[in-house]
């Protein structure tokens, strides 16, 4: 048995070793198995480090084409041809690691059924053990031992045998530690499941789904950032959850960086990202992910989609303005270029790259100058279109001097050109007008028909002569005709004129004049009609001041002018009716200014008192005597007003005719306690009698109004005033009082316990208003307040007699109970209902007797207190009746009687011992 306990042992112990070290591989395999996976989601194909390399190198490529396309003869086209046929690179980067599937396994480990532990031939307990090891032998519960050898094999005694031997199911790990506490079969099959995962955001090992060893490891996915969380699940066969990992997201690069694509954007997610784009113009759309969350994708490989710029110059005959030369979002116009005509035209290209196309221009072209221009000029034309133009130009005569003759190119086509800079072959004429004596009349100054004739102008006399210019520009000749001349008037005409005579012939008469001191105006001169005449002078006056510019009477002056010369001023004035003062006359110091008047100022009058004009409703226009006017109305609308000027200068005007406003009612008579009579309410002739309502006292008083249109006053009138009940009377009611004054008593009443046999009106409680000031108003309708009778189970300890349990009469008598001591108090209720409270009685408490008492007593105390004293006693003895009597005083000792003495012993001694002994009472 030893042996065979050894080896089941010994089996157990290596079983259990081996299950744990293939445990621990597995889970370590399965982590390479997860981190493979990982690292090849994140390093390799199209969307990993070697799809990243692969682009980058077919982006370096296409630039370096372009480039060299740049330089070449055709760029546009040898660039496009890089941009749609570049090189496709799709595995040129490769990493060694991603061509494993899995990790490398060590397949020499003795690993066996580590993972069905029950079918583990060489762990003790299995069925292929016993098998293997026990086969033929008869086992330890046989029941029929008859055929099998002699040798019994006894039940196996090891931890594998003790516990199912399960050391772990799919890639479930024990521990070490716990390999001898191994869970049943049944807990074994309680694990959680996998949940539906509708994305790829998580990359997840599992390395136990049983709920007791329960192993779950997660990370986000390429293209996922976060955290990966995993919850067990609760119950066997639900999901586990998983959370914590969002997807990456590239972000839509700018509108500048899209203007040559059309895109759609399927899923800006890194891990499904699908962004399709097409080149609006030529090239090939290539559309390549983020690098990072939340930065933009990368969009490239179209040409501009865009014409380019026309050669064409002002030359040719366009001016063009290029705000946007984009084919989608073209703005591009032109105007014809000076010497051009048309309306300019321009035509997008038709692809891009391309040139646009510029049209409706086109050189504008000149006519022959007129015949009347080339009379004078010699012309030979050689290009009449503006843009070149070309004419050359000589004068049949003489040039102006300092210039070349020149022909000017037209501005509209068909327009003749223009000749200039030759002169004319013709005579000047001299100038001469009717001032210069002569009257011309010029029908051709041309030298080779010259015909101008000429006579005397008006003031002149004589026969005019005309001669031919001698070369062409030159001035024909006038003769013939002299001027006739004025004399000056008498001295005493130019008394006010100064006079600057320059010429007196009628022709040329230019005679100055201006007014001499003393004297202003316009001067004229006008010259004689005849010859030998004289010549007039107006329009100066001597110096004079103005007369005062305003009405005397409103002015407040009367005025007397005999001379208003500065040499010779003579004016009186006096104060006019309505003004005072005495008028004083200033003379101009100025011509034509006004004299100045002063010293007389306005009779005056004030306005009335705020009393006196309290009827009436006026507007001042004019306070001054002369011109008073004040515009009155009545306050009440009755009567017509008048304001009459007041008799003395600084006196107030008067205001009569209006009717006095009334004093208005008092709206709160009634309401304050007063009955009022109004016999007149003219604040001048006021009749108002009042008296207290009742509920008021005092001696009532109409006082007038301040003005018309306020209230009059009343006063002396008080109400009375209720005084409150006392507490006591009021124990039985919740009370609320609003007012205690009689004409507006408000009490409310509740009951704090029960209504009475008579309650007030509708069965409530009432209070009834007093009848005379400070009189205590009554109260009615709640029963007194009554305390409970005290339960029986409260009473322990007492003897009661309730002779009243009213609250205010409130009597009950208290003494303590049998076997209870101390000073009794019965204490009244606070509320109706409520129980009294008692007090002071405390059960008597007995103590132990002397020892020496009990000595031959066995005392057992189980409660000294009287109302449950229980206290028992036996004889040491044996002999007698035991009785244990309570004390009947606090404090005392209880008493215990009834048994016999315990007798001494004899201490065997005799005569023999030197003795001789009576025993009388032992």
């Amino acid at each position: 048995d030893m042996r065979q306990d050894s080896l089941d042992a010994l089996s157990c112990q290596q079983a259990l070793g081996r299950h744990e070290r293939c445990g621990d591989y597995d889970h370590c395999y399965g982590e390479a198995e997860y981190d493979l996976k990982a690292m090849k989601i994140s390093f390799c194909g199209q969307h990993g480090k070697e799809g990243a390399l692969d682009e980058e190198l077919e982006q370096i490529e296409q630039i370096g084409c372009v480039i060299t396309a740049l330089t070449s003869s055709d760029p546009n086209r040898k660039a496009a041809q890089c941009l749609m046929n570049a090189t496709k690179r799709d595995g040129t980067f490769t990493f060694a690691e991603c061509k494993k599937d899995k990790p490398e396994k060590d397949e020499t480990q003795n690993c066996g059924n580590h993972l069905k532990p029950l079918e583990d031939a060489d762990m003790a307990g299995t069925g292929p053990y016993e098998e293997k090891y026990y086969k033929g032998y008869p086992m330890g519960n046989a029941t029929n031992p008859d055929h099998l050898p002699a040798v019994n094999v006894k039940a196996c005694v090891a931890p594998c045998c003790i516990k199912a031997a399960a050391a772990g199911e799919g890639k479930q790990r024990v521990a070490r530690r716990n390999a001898a506490n191994l869970t049943d079969i049944h807990n074994l099959k309680e694990k959680c499941i996998t949940p539906n995962r509708t994305d790829d955001g998580y990359i997840v090992y599992e390395g136990s789904l049983f709920i007791k060893h329960f192993h779950v490891q997660a990370q986000c996915a390429e293209g996922y950032k976060g955290k990966a969380m995993i919850t067990p699940c609760s119950k066997s066969g639900q999901p586990y959850k998983i959370s914590g990992c969002t997807p990456k997201l590239c972000l839509t690069p700018p509108e500048l960086e899209k203007q040559d694509y059309q895109v759609s954007e399927h899923s800006l997610e890194m891990r499904f990202f699908s962004v399709m784009a097409q080149c609006k113009g030529l090239g090939k759309a290539v559309v390549k992910q983020c690098k990072s969350d939340m930065e933009p994708y990368v969009i490239f490989g179209c040409l501009p989609f865009t014409c380019t710029t026309n050669k064409t110059s002002a030359d040719d005959g366009y001016q063009v303005f290029e705000a946007s030369k984009r084919l989608d979002s073209w703005d591009v116009t032109a105007t014809c270029a000076p010497g051009f005509e048309g309306t300019a035209k321009v035509n997008k290209c038709e692809k891009p790259l391309t040139a646009y196309t510029l049209s409706g221009c086109s050189p504008i072209k000149c006519a022959m100058a007129v015949h009347e221009e080339l009379r004078d000029y010699d012309v030979t034309v050689t290009d009449m279109h503006v843009p070149t133009f070309s004419v050359d130009v000589k004068c049949k005569g003489v040039a102006e001097a300092g210039v070349v003759p020149a022909a000017v190119p037209c501005f509209k086509s068909n327009e003749p050109f223009k000749l200039k800079n030759c002169k004319p072959m013709e005579c000047t004429s001299p100038r001469a007008s009717m001032e210069d004596g002569y009257i011309v009349y010029e029908a051709s100054r041309r030298m080779e028909k010259f015909d101008v004739k000429a006579s005397c102008a008006k003031g002149y006399k004589g026969t005019a002569i005309v001669e031919i210019c001698t070369e062409p520009g030159g001035p024909y000749l006038l003769s013939g005709c002299g001027a006739k001349r004025c004399i000056a008037p008498e001295a005493k005409a130019m008394k006010y004129y100064k006079l600057e005579v320059l010429s007196r012939e009628l022709p040329s008469f230019n005679v100055g004049a201006s007014c001499a001191e003393g004297a202003s105006g316009v001067p004229q001169v006008t010259p004689c009609r005849k010859d030998g005449g004289t010549f007039s002078l107006s329009g100066c006056e001597p110096d004079a001041c103005r007369s005062f510019p305003v009405d005397d009477f409103k002015s407040g002056y009367v005025v007397f002018e005999e001379s208003l010369l500065l040499e010779d001023f003579n004016v009186s004035a006096k104060c006019a009716p309505g003004f005072k003062g005495k008028a004083v006359v200033e003379t101009c110091t100025e011509k034509d200014v006004p004299y100045t008047l002063t010293g007389c100022v306005p009779t005056t009058c004030t306005l009335p008192s705020a009393e006196a004009a309290y009827d009436y409703d006026y507007v001042p226009q004019s306070l001054f005597k002369p011109s008073f006017s004040v515009l009155v109305k009545c306050k009440s609308g009755e009567g017509q007003g008048l304001a009459t000027e007041c008799a003395a200068d600084g006196e107030p005007f008067t205001l009569s005719g209006c009717v006095p406003i009334p004093c208005l009612s008092s709206t709160k008579a009634q309401d304050t306690g007063y009955v009022v009579v109004e016999d007149s309410l003219n604040p001048k002739e006021f009749k108002v009698t009042a008296s207290c309502q009742e509920g008021y006292m005092g001696r009532a008083k109409a006082s007038v109004c301040p003005k018309g249109g306020y209230d009059y006053s009343l006063s002396g009138c008080t109400p009375k005033k209720c005084t409150a009940p006392s507490a006591k009377s009021l124990h039985a009611y919740e009370v609320t009082e609003t007012s205690l004054e009689v004409p507006s008593f408000n009490v409310s009443l509740k009951c704090k316990g029960k209504p009475a046999g008579e309650a007030g009106e509708g069965g409530k409680p009432k209070a009834t208003v007093c009848q005379e000031n400070e009189e205590i108003y009554a109260v009615e309708g709640c029963a007194p307040l009554e305390c409970a009778t005290m339960p029986r189970a409260n009473q322990t300890g007492y003897k009661l007699l309730e002779d009243s349990l009213e609250i205010l009469e409130f009597n009950v008598e208290a003494e303590c109970d049998l076997g209870y001591h101390g000073e009794p108090k019965a204490e009244v209720c606070e509320e109706e209902g409520g129980s009294y409270t008692l007090s002071g009685c405390s059960p008597i408490v007995c103590v132990e007797p002397p020892a020496e008492e009990t000595y031959d007593y066995n005392v057992t105390v189980k409660s000294l207190q009287l109302p449950s004293f229980d206290v028992s006693a036996s004889c040491k003895s044996g002999e007698g009746r035991p009785k244990v009597e309570p004390c009947r005083v606090h404090g005392q000792a209880f008493h215990v009687s009834g048994c016999k003495p315990q007798a001494c012993l004899s201490p065997r001694k005799s005569v023999e011992h030197g003795y001789v002994v009576y025993e009388s009472f032992l």
